[in-house]
């Protein structure tokens, strides 16, 4: 714990160094989501938040899969992550368990993110390249997809 304690108080320091590189990172895929129509929710942050990721929710018509873009993404070596959860009621362990909840009726909001939400790094050790990769992954990839 003394030493976690130590990395810690030294990482405190870089904090606000941090949060700037993250939410310029945010930033500027919310402006390359903005500028290229594609129906996709994205959500505007103020600068008082350091955010880890940037979300994404595709829309429920168009020509592709989430895992289509994932399976690009990852081709590309660029990371994404699913939000744990979604309709957790759908998940395995809960779905065969209805007599568990008090409420199993339609989640439209919650099958919305178990099924088309996805999340891109904007952590501080991605440098302004690696954004700039992502972008221009995401170029290909939406591209290719119109085009069907």
């Amino acid at each position: 714990l003394e030493i976690q304690s130590a990395i810690l108080t030294k990482q405190m320091d870089k904090m606000s160094e941090f949060d700037e590189v993250r939410r310029k990172h945010y930033k500027r895929l919310y402006k390359y989501f903005k500028n290229n129509d594609l129906g996709i929710r994205t959500w505007e942050i103020d600068d008082e938040i350091s955010p880890f990721s940037f979300p994404l929710l595709l829309p429920a018509n168009v020509n592709f899969q989430r895992k289509h873009l994932i399976d690009h993404l990852q081709r590309s070596k660029i990371e994404c992550r699913l939000l744990f959860g979604g309709n957790l009621l759908k998940h395995p362990a809960y779905k065969n368990n209805e007599h568990l909840w008090d409420s199993y009726g339609e989640h439209p909001n919650s099958d919305a993110i178990l099924e088309r939400f996805v999340m891109l790094g904007v952590s501080q050790v991605n440098s302004d390249e690696d954004i700039g990769k992502v972008t221009d992954s995401l170029d290909k990839f939406f591209k290719r997809w119109r085009n069907r």
